[in-house]
């Protein structure tokens, strides 16, 4: 009820604390309410809770709330009484593992917040749905480029991401996120994408606002995106051709394997079926973690994380995301920002034959395209930590190249200005 020392209390206090950011996971400031609630260890405790228990999930934004769960769980007597004691007893885990791994922090030298700056906000878009964004900004330096973040399908942005963040940060980055409609912590039901126009109207509107910022006026601006995320990346860049400085493409969906296409047969009975049960989840298909993911302790992460949506594709999301596709296909050949294409040579999700096809299609003048034997999908978070490391470096050396040439947008820009057409003269002289 605020009344135990956690950071910001002892800060509030004027006791001196080296970092504010919660311990268990680095990725805010460590408030009581953060601490037992929306923590991502706390999330997955609750998840596990709820599920033992077969209640509805558990989903709480403050203490207040976890002490009076016991009310609204549908059970009674004894059985409910236990309940509320695992809840209790499982508070006192949480506050000692911070405790322990903030000793262990403190003991260890630097952790990895040290030099970061991370900060959540949601937003309402225009819908009026609320989207979760959050940022790394190194607190060293100033950023010499902006990055941002868009994640794949059923993924999210502050826990499956923030290790490639942690990495674009380091070397001296901004980093920006937001979690898409229907996944993560954003609004929407988890998995099910309505529109994908809607998507990309919210990340151009989001990302735009932090480029316009009066720090950010002449820095960089990189989109880097995984499997959906590639696909959005292209969309961007399409929607505002002359906007963005570059693009780096994850095994981008940007087109779909032949023998992964619907026969027209199909194709109608499912365009039918969608406007009477788009969110069922009746698509077949594969398990994505056990394809996507190479290692497996990642893999598990991804199963124990509740921000990740594990359920079978929902009907509406496969026709969008089969649209996109098919549109992007037809539009290869207009993408003309400087792009670096990664892509795993034995990836089993996205094929790695359409980022060559991208490759060679693209209109772009500065383009790179590298194919790593013997890697799977999820290079940025999936890949043993070796190969992960050989990704990044090679991403983070495509962008530092980009700024040791110069920022030609700013000398784009100002070209554009003085350099009018002929006729704009005349006709003003002739006026």
């Amino acid at each position: 009820m605020g009344n135990i020392s956690t950071g910001t209390t002892l800060k509030d206090r004027n006791i001196d604390i080296e970092d504010l950011l919660r311990p268990l996971c680095g990725s805010s400031d460590e408030t009581s309410n953060h601490l037992f609630t929306t923590c991502m260890v706390a999330s997955i405790i609750w998840q596990r809770i709820s599920a033992w228990s077969r209640v509805a999930p558990i989903v709480v934004s403050v203490v207040r709330d976890l002490l009076k769960l016991c009310n609204h769980v549908g059970l009674k007597g004894i059985v409910n009484e236990i309940f509320h004691g695992i809840v209790m007893i499982s508070c006192l885990c949480i506050w000692r593992a911070k405790n322990g791994v903030k000793f262990a922090n403190k003991h260890a030298g630097t952790s990895e917040s040290s030099n970061v700056k991370y900060e959540e906000e949601f937003i309402t878009n225009s819908k009026g749905k609320k989207l979760f964004t959050c940022r790394w900004i190194p607190t060293n330096c100033e950023p010499k480029a902006l990055v941002f973040l868009n994640h794949g399908y059923a993924m999210e942005c502050s826990v499956s991401m923030k290790g490639a963040a942690m990495r674009l940060v380091n070397a001296g980055f901004g980093v920006y996120g937001i979690d898409n409609q229907g996944h993560g912590k954003s609004d929407g039901i988890k998995g099910f994408i309505s529109h994908f126009n809607d998507l990309v109207e919210d990340c151009s509107q989001f990302f735009i606002s932090i480029c316009e910022r009066k720090e950010n006026k002449n820095k960089l601006r990189i989109l880097l995106g995984e499997s959906m995320g590639g696909a959005m990346v292209l969309r961007l860049h399409l929607k505002k051709p002359d906007f963005w400085d570059g693009g780096v493409l994850v095994a981008p969906m940007c087109k779909i394997a032949d023998n992964m296409r619907p026969s027209p047969i199909m194709f109608n009975v499912l365009t039918q079926l969608r406007k009477f049960i788009p969110t069922w989840k009746i698509v077949p298909g594969d398990d994505i973690v056990e394809l996507a993911f190479r290692d497996p302790k990642i893999r598990q992460e991804i199963r124990d994380n509740p921000l990740c949506y594990k359920g079978r594709v929902r009907l509406q999301t496969a026709m969008e995301l089969y649209t996109v596709t098919v549109d992007l296909e037809k539009k290869l050949k207009d993408v003309t920002m400087a792009f670096l294409i990664v892509h795993g040579e034995d990836d089993k999700v996205t094929d790695p034959l359409t980022s060559k096809l991208l490759y060679e299609s693209a209109s772009s003048t500065d383009k790179t395209f590298k194919l790593y034997p013997g890697m799977w999908h999820a290079l940025t978070y999936g890949e043993f930590t070796e190969n992960t490391d050989i990704v990044f470096a090679d991403a983070i050396s495509w962008i530092n190249e980009r700024i040791a040439r110069g920022n030609s947008r700013p000398e784009r820009e100002q070209k554009s200005k003085n350099d009018k057409p002929p006729d704009t003269d005349k006709k003003k002289d002739h006026n």
